[in-house]
């Protein structure tokens, strides 16, 4: 959680390589009782072997709280990658993630279960559910 609360308060939250982004995320992820993440097609600028690359991202994650609601985290922000081309295979060496907004609200699947609603919603209470791929 401590990762999801830095996000929402930092505008540049990373800046490094993927070697230390993808164990920041998953521990985010992998904390989290539910998790999505949507990306925006990317928009590229090649020059030469080189390329810089944006795209934009939402990721929403809910967790219990300590007075036991269900939370969930919304983040908006943009992926700002440098990439370098090498064999024939493009390979982002940089990435700077960039926060530019997140809300917290009450989660609203409780109400959804008890009320009876048509589409399925699934009451998940802790992280592992069967019905979220492993990570």
């Amino acid at each position: 959680m401590a990762g999801l609360l830095l996000l929402a308060r930092c505008r540049g939250i990373y800046d490094g390589g993927a070697e230390d982004w993808v164990p920041l995320v998953m521990q985010i992820e992998q904390d989290s009782i539910h998790r999505w993440h949507a990306c925006s097609g990317g928009m590229v600028s090649i020059d030469g072997q080189r390329a810089h690359a944006v795209c934009y991202g939402l990721a929403s994650a809910s967790n219990l709280e300590q007075d036991g609601r269900l939370a969930c985290r919304l983040i908006g922000g943009r992926y700002l990658d440098e990439l370098e081309k090498r064999d024939d295979e493009w390979r982002i060496i940089k990435r700077r993630y960039i926060a530019d907004g997140a809300r917290e609200f009450d989660n609203g699947l409780e109400e959804l279960v008890t009320s009876g609603f048509a589409v399925n919603v699934l009451n998940i209470l802790k992280p592992g559910h069967e019905a979220y791929r492993p990570l």
